[in-house]
């Protein structure tokens, strides 16, 4: 975590718990953290919390084995996506390989789910999102990951500074969504982890 002593710098520590010991609060930054979520506040916004905090953390809270599932990589492709009536799909990680995704709040003029499928989805037949963020995870899914892209609205850079800059702000939003709640009226999950697959579980 960052070190505060400069009262200049404007980044903020969050909070790193050890709910999973797969993902020590001891961890270096740059690895996923579990992140007290709960507690939230402005300061999110200027704290350190990076894309594998907000995955791993979402996943977490939705549902141990989903995160379980995410960090195994021997599973070749993992999905969480959450729609909201059925049509509306405002949320959803995807990791493929090394290569995690995650995507925030599809388009109001798309049609949302009409081509999703338990497991797989298909980008090009669902259209286009608000923001999204690719990342390349190095090594191991608990290891370092690193940003490749950023898109949000028709703005998109492959630069690394400017991704992590724009996530906090990303990831309040996601999290005041509490986007892992399952007891939500009018939302629905679905969610696949390779080698076995689920439908609102």
């Amino acid at each position: 975590m960052s070190d505060n002593s400069d009262p200049n710098k404007l980044h903020r520590e969050l909070i790193y718990l050890d709910d999973y010991s797969q993902l020590p609060a001891r961890a270096p930054f740059g690895c996923p953290h579990i992140v007290d979520i709960e507690n939230l506040s402005e300061d999110f916004l200027q704290a350190e919390v990076g894309i594998p905090e907000l995955v791993v953390t979402v996943l977490y809270k939705y549902r141990p084995a989903a995160l379980r599932a995410f960090l195994d990589l021997e599973r070749p492709e993992v999905h969480f996506v959450r729609h909201n009536g059925g049509r509306q799909v405002d949320f959803c990680i995807q990791r493929q390989g090394r290569v995690v995704k995650v995507h925030k709040s599809i388009q109001s003029n798309i049609h949302a789910i009409d081509n999703l499928q338990i497991g797989f989805l298909n980008e090009r037949a669902i259209g286009g999102w608000v923001e999204r963020y690719k990342y390349r995870i190095d090594a191991s899914a608990t290891g370092n990951w690193s940003p490749i892209h950023w898109q949000g609205g028709d703005r998109q850079t492959y630069h690394d500074q400017m991704i992590t800059r724009a996530v906090p702000a990303f990831a309040f939003d996601v999290a005041s969504m509490r986007v892992w709640e399952i007891e939500q009226p009018d939302v629905e999950f679905e969610w696949f982890g390779g080698l076995l697959q689920g439908r609102g579980v």
